[in-house]
């Protein structure tokens, strides 16, 4: 995995939803219906599956020519279920792109330096794609840019605080952009940061929360989530503590339910899509999923060895889930209780309507060219059977 993708000064919990959704009045019959879905959806550890020879044609079948002569780094995925955002790196182009996967063919968004300390990170919602990018090695200096689909325009919304010695707590976090809303975390100073909300539409920005906010994320209605990290009376081990707040208004709300409802989110990862959800948590590092918000709990579904670590790239989408433990990259079926073994390491991101794969480059240079594989999740072929259950990696 590209070393970049690991720079999150303020990742104490990684908490990156590409999508999410709420459980908000759950009924009386919850228990019964949660007995039913227990029923319908495996809740025991995940088994392993082999690669067939169905699936090892998929991915190569799903093969973005473009990759192969080109240095392709993608950021988010479109929702047509034909192409994804990239950072693209060519003899004649360096810069912001959309990628239809089958054509190859790409659309121009941004340009930017031709430098090896290029390197962004992005999030999209349909019609808005926000990225930050950065030219400087440690991120110390900094900008988030959003294109608007609709109109073709690109402009700056934020960057790196000029206030004497900013440049040394600047970090920004990976913008989460959700139905016209975007937010992010940056520091202002040791230790502190503060959570930042963009009406994408109308450019209005606002400060949610000064303190100790990590990697904040947004849910539908506008629901901004974020972690703390909260010193206890006695100052010993700080806790890390889930809030809320509307992104419209800025001010705090009641955690949704199935958040609030969450145990030992130490160093982990948080995805919804609306309907189920996922986390990772340890130690050991381990990975949980749900197949309801609503009247269903998280199971642990996978356990990694040793102290080898959950990925903080964790991916999700309807029944499918991507995880990664180095050296390997996996994609289970939570409904059918499988994973398989879809690559040696590399990344991937997942959307509503696709997965896309960064296989690792043979070679370690700044814009590496590395295949990158695109696979429409209404085609991907069935997980076979397991040989055998198998819950850690």
């Amino acid at each position: 995995m590209p070393s970049h993708r690991w720079r999150r000064v303020f990742l104490v919990v990684a908490l990156s939803a590409l999508s999410a959704g709420l459980c908000v009045g759950c009924g009386s019959g919850a228990s019964k219906r949660r007995s039913v879905i227990s029923e319908l959806v495996p809740t025991t550890p995940w088994c392993q599956a082999r690669t067939n020879a169905t699936w090892k044609k998929a991915l190569i079948d799903g093969l973005v020519t473009l990759s192969r002569r080109a240095s392709v780094q993608p950021l988010a995925v479109a929702n047509d279920g034909r192409a994804f955002y990239a950072t693209l790196f060519t003899k004649a182009y360096s810069g912001i792109v959309r990628i239809d996967a089958k054509t190859s063919r790409f659309t121009e968004i941004r340009r930017v330096p031709h430098l090896d300390a290029y390197q962004a990170l992005g999030s999209a919602d349909g019609r808005w794609l926000v990225w930050l990018d950065t030219t400087t090695p440690y991120w110390t200096k900094w900008a988030i840019w959003s294109w608007d689909s609709r109109t073709g325009r690109v402009r700056q919304i934020a960057a790196t605080p000029r206030a004497p010695h900013a440049q040394e707590w600047a970090s920004a976090s990976t913008p989460s952009v959700r139905n016209g809303y975007v937010t992010w975390a940056q520091g202002i100073g040791p230790g502190e940061t503060e959570v930042k909300v963009v009406d994408l539409a109308s450019s209005r920005s606002r400060v949610i929360r000064r303190g100790s906010a990590a990697q904040p994320f947004l849910l539908p209605s506008h629901v901004l989530i974020w972690v703390e990290d909260v010193r206890t009376p006695n100052g010993k081990k700080p806790v890390l503590v889930l809030r809320a707040a509307s992104a419209v208004t800025g001010k705090r709300i009641p955690l949704p339910r199935w958040i609030s409802d969450l145990r030992g989110l130490q160093a982990a990862s948080l995805m919804s899509d609306g309907k189920v959800f996922a986390h990772t948590a340890g130690p050991p590092a381990s990975l949980w999923w749900s197949p309801s918000l609503a009247f269903a709990p998280s199971y642990r579904v996978f356990t990694a060895k040793g102290a080898s670590s959950i990925d903080n790239s964790l991916g999700l989408a309807g029944i499918y889930v991507y995880f990664g433990v180095q050296p390997r990259a996996y994609l289970a079926n939570g409904a059918e209780g499988r994973y398989l073994q879809i690559g040696p390491s590399g990344y991937a991101i997942i959307g509503r309507n696709a997965l896309v794969y960064l296989k690792p480059s043979p070679v370690k240079a700044a814009h590496a060219i590395a295949d990158v594989v695109f696979l429409p999740l209404a085609s991907l072929p069935a997980i076979p059977p397991c040989s055998q259950r198998a819950s850690s990696s």
